[in-house]
């Protein structure tokens, strides 16, 4: 019975010191959504900003993500701040912004299906004789003749 006794603690003991190395390491960053996570419908979820605020004192930094593409960045850090979040410059990373960024690195010209306001994120990006083709979600260009030139764009392009 002893030696059984001592077999069992030995194994819980065992599996203490698996639990306690498989620790995960404290978090240094964090990645937040934006919808259904810090803001609903444009309203700060309850609580949600007093946790990001506890969250920041013990990470070296926070981003929100989105994957919304009918408004620009400036606009969703607006929308946090107004419900309550303190977001910095720069925090925020969109579809948008990761299209942008795309289109710049490889030096394309795209063709834009976005809305006005979603238009912002590439003022900066030449769109002249374009070959390439950006869309997001921008129900008044989602008809025949914006798509036609949308395919016309890409059986053109040799990119």
């Amino acid at each position: 019975m002893r030696a059984a006794m001592r077999a069992v603690g030995a194994f819980h003991r065992s599996v203490g010191r698996s639990f306690a190395a498989a620790r995960p390491k404290p978090l240094r960053y964090a990645l937040l959504d934006v919808d259904g996570v810090c803001i609903l419908g444009g309203a700060e979820i309850p609580g949600s900003a007093q946790a990001l605020a506890k969250l920041r004192s013990s990470v070296r930094a926070c981003r929100f993500i989105t994957n919304q593409s009918q408004e620009p960045c400036s606009v969703v850090q607006r929308n946090l701040r107004g419900a309550g979040f303190h977001v910095g410059d720069g925090e925020i990373f969109s579809a948008l912004r990761a299209a942008r960024h795309f289109v710049k690195q490889r030096k394309l010209r795209p063709l834009c299906l976005l809305s006005s306001a979603a238009m912002e994120e590439f003022r900066d990006v030449a769109q002249e004789e374009p070959n390439a083709v950006v869309v997001g979600t921008a129900p008044e260009h989602m008809h025949y003749e914006r798509l036609t030139e949308a395919m016309r764009v890409l059986q053109a392009s040799e990119v």
